[in-house]
């Protein structure tokens, strides 16, 4: 064989070789550059959903003030009514947006337990259980701890009453 086409050919090949590992380095570049893509993006929305919420979470809790140990006595049903519709309209905005799906379902409960409350006062300790709940729910979404202890003995009952809420809006709407 003519050395000019050995040449010819050994140069053909590295070309060729040369360009497929440059393809596959610079695929699998784009690959791993995708990934960190997505890893970023998720770690800015994680980031964004908490700064929402430790800006909205204090707006609900101030709203539970007047539903304190102390308070609660002195309110009318006008005062209970527009605590329930804050807590709506808190549910309804970016708060309850980016709370957790239990989280705002405790929310709601609480809401229509309130509107229950305006018209009974004796429900006074549903109230204070799904504030307490709902509490330690916007806490649990912070990643900080209970504000409330509750016994272990508590816990079931009070998830069996939120199932059984949860089952009962499920029903209605």
């Amino acid at each position: 064989m003519d050395p000019t086409l050995q040449t010819a050919l050994i140069s053909g090949l590295v070309v060729i070789l040369s360009t497929l590992i440059a393809g596959a380095f610079t695929f699998f570049q784009q690959r791993r550059e995708k990934f960190r893509w997505a890893e970023q993006l998720k770690q800015t929305y994680a980031t964004e959903i908490l700064r929402v919420r430790l800006e909205e979470y204090p707006k609900l809790t101030a709203l539970f003030l007047p539903l304190g140990r102390y308070h609660w006595q002195d309110l009318k049903p006008a005062e209970i009514r527009k605590i329930a519709l804050a807590v709506n309209e808190w549910a309804y905005g970016r708060g309850g947006l980016c709370a957790e799906p239990d989280t705002r379902s405790a929310i709601f409960i609480l809401r229509e337990t309130l509107d229950r409350f305006a018209e009974d006062k004796t429900a006074f300790q549903k109230v204070r259980d799904w504030r307490r709940l709902v509490i330690n729910l916007l806490r649990r979404d912070l990643d900080l701890g209970p504000a409330y202890e509750i016994p272990e003995q508590e816990y079931q009952p009070l998830f069996n009453k939120f199932e059984k809420s949860l089952d009962e809006l499920r029903k209605r709407g």
